[in-house]
C-alpha cells in the first residue's frame, strides 16, 4: 500500500529558483506589462522556461505569485502608516501613499486596475492581512470623525482601481493630472457637513 503523497517543502536550490522567477517576471511586467511572455521571464531569471513551467503551469498562476508579492507590499505600507500616523490621518495617508506607489510602479497600476477578480478568487490570503489593516484605519478614521461612516474596506477595491485608471489613463487626456483626481476622492471620503 502506498503511503499518501505529503507536502514537502521547496528545496534551497528550488525555493531559490522560484524566488528568481517571481523577481524576473516583476521585472518583465513591469516593462512590458500584463502582456510580458514565459519565455522572456526565464531568459531574464537564467533558467530554462521548464523551470519557470516547473513552478508556474500557468501564465496566470505567475501572475498570481507576482500579485501576492505586490500585496504583500501593500499591507507593509499600511503597517507602516498605522504605527506612524495619528489614528484620524492614517486612513487619508495610505490612500495618498498608495496612489504614489501606483504611480511608481506600473505592475501595481496594472494590478489595481486590471487584474481580474479571479485571481483574488484564487487566494483569498492574498488580501486578508491588507484588509485587515486597512479595516482598523477605517475604523479608527470613522470613530475620529475624519472619514464618512458609509465607506467600508469593501471599498477599496474599487477605489484602487479608481486610482489605478487615473493615473494610466491621465497622461492621455488633455490637462489630466491624476493628482486632481485623488484631491476629489479624499475630499468625498470626508463626512459631510452638517445641512
Amino acid at each position: 500500500m502506498t503511503a499518501p503523497t505529503s507536502f514537502r517543502p521547496l528545496r534551497a536550490d528550488a525555493r531559490r529558483n522560484r524566488e528568481c522567477v517571481v523577481r524576473a517576471a516583476t521585472e518583465c511586467v513591469a516593462e512590458a506589462g500584463m502582456s510580458a511572455q514565459m519565455e522572456d521571464v526565464a531568459r531574464r531569471a537564467g533558467v530554462g522556461v521548464g523551470t519557470v513551467y516547473r513552478h508556474f503551469a500557468t501564465k496566470d498562476d505567475l501572475l498570481l505569485a507576482v500579485a501576492r508579492h505586490k500585496f504583500d507590499r501593500f499591507t507593509e505600507l499600511a503597517e507602516r502608516i498605522e504605527r506612524e500616523r495619528p489614528a484620524g490621518e492614517a486612513f487619508e495617508r495610505y490612500v495618498w501613499a498608495l496612489a504614489d506607489l501606483q504611480a511608481d510602479d506600473r505592475v501595481l497600476c496594472e494590478i489595481a486596475g486590471e487584474m481580474p477578480a479571479t485571481m483574488v478568487r484564487r487566494d483569498p490570503q492574498m488580501v486578508e492581512g491588507l484588509e485587515r489593516v486597512v479595516g482598523r484605519m477605517i475604523a479608527h478614521a470613522q470613530a475620529a470623525g475624519t472619514l464618512r461612516e458609509d465607506f467600508s474596506v469593501r471599498d477599496m477595491p474599487l477605489l484602487g482601481c479608481t486610482i489605478s485608471h487615473a493615473i494610466t489613463m491621465g497622461p492621455q487626456v488633455p490637462g489630466g493630472d491624476w493628482r486632481c483626481l485623488v484631491t476629489l476622492l479624499v475630499d468625498g471620503l470626508r463626512p459631510p457637513a452638517p445641512r
